[in-house]
C-alpha cells in the first residue's frame, strides 16, 4: 500500500483490526410532537443542516438516552427510542462468506472473540454498522423478543 501524495510505502500494523465505518441516517425529531422533522444521512450531515462545525453533539445525544442537542431529540432512523436501548439478540455475519452467529442478549455478543468490545460499544457498533475484522452485527429482528 502507498501514500498517493508522497509515493511512499504506509506502514501497516497487522496486529490492528481494520475498522470500515458506514454512515448511518438520523432523524430529526421535534420535543413537543415528536414528530420526525427532518431525516439526515448522517451525524455530520445533520451536525451541517444545524450550523454546527461537526456532528459530535448530536452523536453525543445519540448515544445517550437524554437524545437532546440544539432543542430537537435526534433518534437513528427506522428505530424506535424503545428499541434503541432495550436488550435485543444479535445476529454476528461474516462479510466474506455469509455465515451467521447467533447470540440472544448484546451482552452475549460483546464476549465474542471477534468483537472484544463492551455492551454499550457493541450496541454502538450495531447502530453505526461498523465492519470489524470481517464481520458486522445486526439487531435479530426475526427473534421473539419482537413478536
Amino acid at each position: 500500500m502507498f501514500n498517493i501524495t508522497e509515493n511512499k510505502p504506509i506502514c501497516v500494523d497487522y496486529e490492528t483490526p481494520y475498522v470500515k465505518k458506514a454512515k448511518r441516517a438520523i432523524d430529526q425529531i421535534h420535543p413537543i410532537t415528536n414528530e420526525v422533522i427532518a431525516t439526515y444521512e448522517s451525524i455530520e450531515a445533520a451536525g451541517r443542516a444545524m450550523g454546527l462545525t461537526s456532528g459530535s453533539g448530536i452523536g453525543i445525544a445519540l448515544r445517550e438516552k437524554r437524545s437532546v442537542c440544539q432543542g430537537f431529540i435526534w433518534r437513528y432512523s427506522g428505530i424506535s427510542k424503545e428499541d434503541q436501548y432495550n436488550e435485543q439478540p444479535v445476529i454476528k455475519v461474516c462479510c466474506s462468506t455469509d455465515e451467521k452467529t447467533y447470540f440472544t442478549t448484546i451482552a452475549a455478543a460483546a464476549k465474542d472473540k471477534d468483537a472484544n468490545i463492551s455492551a454499550p460499544g457493541m450496541r454502538q457498533r450495531i447502530l453505526t454498522k461498523v465492519h470489524l475484522n470481517d464481520h458486522h452485527w445486526i439487531f435479530d429482528k426475526g427473534a421473539t423478543h419482537y413478536t
